[in-house]
């Protein structure tokens, strides 16, 4: 609560900054805004959730969930969510066998995962405000719970509407279908091999 609250009166006391000068200067402004939208694309395991980790890593701004794979026995057990900026790790999803690190009946089944509904909650409702005063938004491994309207897509909607800069991964076979359904026609793709 204590970075949430820092965080805000920053955002507060510059946008207070920037309307004093031009009204001590009686200048009218015209505000445009650009928007970046950049989708990290390629099929499965073509390192898109490393490249916006690395990405992250070299460039910290803004707020928004990676993913990680967890791996057991030489096999992928299911994936965290890692929130930024805290880097606070929680369990998203997992395979049948390893049900019982989501600590949860409240899941959503998808393909070969089975998702916890209450760490998606949880998420969001940490990532929200910080996306009030964030112009960097990331989101990786937006997938058909999304294109169902379930998963990350609220939190995705609203970064839409609040107009910051998108840094989004996306498998290659659903990228047509995302960015339709997200309307994100005016984006960069980087698309890994």
């Amino acid at each position: 609560i204590d970075i949430l609250t820092s965080h805000i009166k920053a955002c507060i006391a510059t946008i207070c900054e920037v309307f004093l000068y031009f009204y001590e200067h009686q200048e009218h402004i015209a505000l445009i805004l650009v928007v970046m939208i950049t989708i990290v694309t390629g099929e499965k395991d073509s390192g898109k959730s490393s490249y916006l980790q690395n990405w992250y890593t070299s460039d910290p701004v803004g707020c928004g969930i990676l993913s990680q794979k967890v791996i057991r026995n030489n096999l992928v057990a299911g994936y965290d969510m890692l929130l930024l900026p805290s880097l606070v790790k929680m369990p998203l999803c997992r395979t049948p066998n390893h049900l019982e690190d989501l600590q949860t009946t409240d899941t959503i089944t998808q393909g070969r995962f089975t998702f916890s509904a209450s760490t998606f909650q949880e998420a969001i409702s940490q990532t929200m405000p910080l996306l009030l005063c964030s112009d960097t938004f990331w989101l990786d491994e937006i997938g058909q719970l999304e294109l169902n309207n379930a998963g990350y897509a609220p939190l995705l909607h609203f970064a839409i509407m609040q107009c910051c800069n998108l840094r989004l991964g996306v498998r290659l076979s659903l990228l047509p279908d995302i960015i339709e359904r997200f309307d994100l026609h005016a984006c960069q793709i980087i698309k890994l091999s």
